[in-house]
Formats: C-alpha cells, sequence, structure tokens
C-alpha cells in the first residue's frame, strides 16, 4: 500500500516531522493541518496537454501528494470514466480517464520518455512510495 509522510518544507530540503516537534493534539489534527496547507497550495489548475490528458503545473514536489485531495479532479469534466493517475516523479502528475485509450497510451509514453524505463500507473506502484503532505509555516494552519 501507500504511505503518508508529514514533513517540514524548508524550501532547499525536506525533513520528515517527528512527533516530539510540535505540540498538535493528535495525528488526526496534524494530518488536517497538513492538508489545509497543501490544498492552499494547490490553487493553480490542472493544465490541459491534449484531449483527455491534463498535466499538473505546480511543480513544487507534492503533485502525488495531491491525490489526498479528491476535490481537485472534479473539475476535469472532459475525462472518459474513471480517474487514472500518473506521477512518475514528484514534480509530474498526468490525468486521464480510465476509458480513455489514447490518452492512457499518450500518458504511458510521456512516463516511459521521462523515466527511460516502463512506467507504471499510480494505483500500481510499489509498496515503498510514499507520498508527503505539505505543512510550511511551522505548522500553522493555512488561511484561506
Amino acid at each position: 500500500g501507500l504511505s503518508i509522510e508529514v514533513v517540514i518544507d524548508m524550501g532547499d530540503r525536506m525533513s520528515p516531522l517527528m512527533r516530539h516537534q510540535i505540540e498538535l493534539g493528535d495525528d488526526r489534527e496534524l494530518l488536517g493541518v497538513a492538508l489545509a496547507n497543501l490544498e492552499a497550495a494547490s490553487v493553480a489548475p490542472f493544465e490541459r496537454i491534449r484531449a483527455g490528458v491534463y498535466r499538473a503545473a505546480w511543480n513544487d514536489g507534492y503533485s502525488a501528494s495531491r491525490l489526498l485531495l479528491p476535490a481537485l479532479f472534479d473539475g476535469l469534466a472532459e475525462l472518459q470514466g474513471e480517474v487514472l493517475v500518473f506521477a512518475p516523479t514528484v514534480d509530474m502528475m498526468l490525468v486521464v480517464g480510465a476509458d480513455d485509450r489514447d490518452a492512457i497510451g499518450f500518458a504511458l509514453s510521456a512516463c516511459e520518455q521521462l523515466e527511460g524505463r516502463k512506467a507504471l500507473p499510480t494505483a500500481e506502484m510499489p509498496s515503498k512510495s510514499t507520498f508527503a503532505t505539505l505543512s510550511p509555516h511551522l505548522f500553522q494552519p493555512a488561511t484561506r
């Protein structure tokens, strides 16, 4: 399975958050703050790069983490079928419809070119994959 890791984003590096570093009540509260910060950093829309294919335009190292924000995908009405996400690197996410063979082929080809090897859809990534959630500003809840 996939795991979630909350990190401190220091701009040039990320550091895993240790429980002794903060004074929030519990893990659920901590994750809530991290997700609020991630959502606040996710205001840019997906970029449509061709029919049925969207690319995340954030380039901040948290693209795959945005799988934790399903509402971000609601505006992609053009997709054929369920949302299918490819996240071959921390800065790249491609979104296509699960019933759109042309879009899936394009996304696989793009991932293979990027990685130089056969790409795997996010749902099939090995269990060692970790997605970090954004928690900047020393865990102050994001303002909207």
